[in-house]
């Protein structure tokens, strides 16, 4: 049968072993739960025994500290080994770290990260992966982002004319703060025009998605209804503040599978780190990378982590907004010229409400089937009925 489908964010984490089916009916009471129905991600404390702690002293905050477990093997055959048990092994990149944080009982360890030899002079990297130690990547106090974009290989400027853009520079570099001030005017300049363009172009996706469901079968997504008929019938930036629900839909959405898997930076001196569990010694100039997709499933700071929770981040849940980081910031700072925050954090945000707000306002109910795809979780429709 022939199906019509699209590429979206998702509100699940991926399986790559099947295809999970899921319907959405209006109702007036409850929340419902998506489940994430992947396995292979285990609690972030480690059990296994499989490697020796070095303990020396204890902290002010009373936490161990620890030599920082792992080694980067030999050089030019274990990066190669590395390389292709993060790309090809089983259960892919997530289970190359999971397997890591079981081996050294640590969120904190040290690895070999792609590309390597032969593309990347140094694949060494401290490997972050707990929402404690996670954020030094955010501290440009501590950590350096000059070329750090793509990790430990930096591609040809000739790409970009010559020119190294906004998001290899550190902003301690002359150019970082006018151009991150460029997009932030580029962004401003348009907001008035942002609403009216989305609902019209949205207006007509929708309408071809029908269309496209009432021909072959199958296409795509509906009670937000109430904050925009108090507002005149229109959806406005206003609206949208009195749906919370619709708000921490959006969140955790971000939470669960964050855009941007992966961050990189450069110690600037030595200094300390510390996870639930210990604190570490990184001295200057190593490399600090962090695994985004375990930071934010945190089981000491996310309750359920694997499972879609739609009401996570209402009420006393806003608290919790500190630990979601996909703009490269936590979500409860915003972008400023001194920071690497993503600029247009805000403008994404806006942008993925209008979705959702669009999708609930025109339909009451919708069927989907979701399934993995390289560019995120594969969406289709297979029946909707309309508002």
């Amino acid at each position: 049968m022939a199906t019509s489908s699209i590429s979206l964010p998702s509100f699940h984490h991926r399986n790559h072993d099947s295809v999970k089916t899921f319907r959405h009916r209006r109702t007036t009471t409850g929340v419902h739960l998506i489940k994430a129905n992947k396995d292979s991600l285990p609690p972030l404390s480690a059990t296994s025994a499989d490697t020796t702690t070095t303990v020396t002293t204890t902290t002010t905050n009373n936490l161990p500290l620890r030599s920082i477990p792992g080694s980067y093997g030999i050089p030019l055959y274990q990066p190669l080994k590395d390389r292709f048990e993060y790309f090809y092994g089983p259960g892919g990149r997530d289970e190359y770290f999971k397997s890591r944080v079981h081996k050294y009982q640590s969120t904190v360890f040290r690895a070999n990260m792609p590309p390597g030899p032969f593309i990347s002079n140094n694949p060494n990297v401290v490997v972050l992966l707990d929402a404690k130690s996670f954020p030094t990547l955010f501290d440009v106090s501590k950590v350096e982002k000059k070329d750090l974009f793509t990790g430990t290989y930096m591609p040809s400027t000739d790409l970009t004319g010559g020119h190294r853009v906004l998001s290899y520079l550190d902003p301690s570099e002359p150019k970082h703060a006018p151009l991150k001030n460029m997009v932030f005017f580029m962004l401003k300049s348009s907001i008035r025009r942002v609403l009216p363009q989305f609902e019209a172009t949205y207006t007509e996706l929708f309408d071809e998605l029908e269309s496209e469901l009432a021909q072959k079968g199958k296409a795509l997504f509906n009670d937000i209804r109430g904050a925009i008929k108090d507002h005149g019938g229109k959806v406005t930036m206003a609206a949208m503040e009195q749906m919370p629900l619709m708000k921490s839909v959006v969140y955790e959405s971000l939470r669960i599978e964050p855009p941007v898997a992966l961050q990189y930076g450069k110690a600037k001196r030595d200094l300390t780190i510390e996870s639930h569990d210990a604190v570490f010694k990184v001295k200057e100039g190593e490399m600090l990378f962090g695994y985004q997709p375990f930071a934010t499933k945190d089981p000491k700071v996310f309750d359920r982590p694997e499972e879609f929770v739609p009401d996570r981040f209402v009420g006393a849940g806003e608290e919790l907004l500190k630990y979601v980081t996909w703009s490269n910031g936590p979500e409860t700072e915003g972008p400023t010229v001194a920071n690497k925050q993503c600029a247009g954090k805000d403008f994404v945000v806006l942008i993925t409400r209008l979705f959702v707000v669009e999708l609930f306002r025109r339909y009451d109910s919708f069927d989907i089937e979701v399934a993995a795809s390289p560019l995120g979780a594969k969406v289709t429709l297979t029946s909707l009925k309309r508002a």
